[in-house]
């Protein structure tokens, strides 16, 4: 429903999916926070920070249309927005998964 995916948008939101992976149909917004024990996937801009793999899952990933975040966290491995504005994926659609106990962020042309 459009009501819930507004819930998302509000600035200092938590959501949190236990034991499932979490959509989102709207922005993550600056200072809203998705955490799921599976992966994430993100219909919109991610502005805010997205935590995947919270219940220990490795092969959890991470799924934007447009990546722009404060964090992402796959399994407590996590990589903050400063680190990130650089990237070559910054402001495309991607994905995020754990390789080798690194975060990988890689594009979709």
């Amino acid at each position: 429903s459009s009501a819930a995916s507004d819930v998302y948008k509000r600035q200092g939101t938590e959501l949190y999916a236990q034991g499932q992976d979490m959509v989102v149909m709207n922005t993550v917004g600056a200072g809203a926070r998705v955490v799921a024990d599976g992966s994430v996937y993100i219909h919109g801009a991610l502005k805010g920070t997205a935590a995947a793999g919270a219940g220990n899952q490795a092969q959890a990933r991470i799924f934007c249309e447009s990546f722009e975040p404060e964090i992402i966290a796959i399994c407590g491995t996590f990589l903050d927005g400063e680190q990130l504005a650089q990237h070559p994926a910054w402001g495309k659609r991607v994905v995020v998964e754990l390789r080798d106990g690194q975060l990988a962020v890689q594009a979709f042309d």
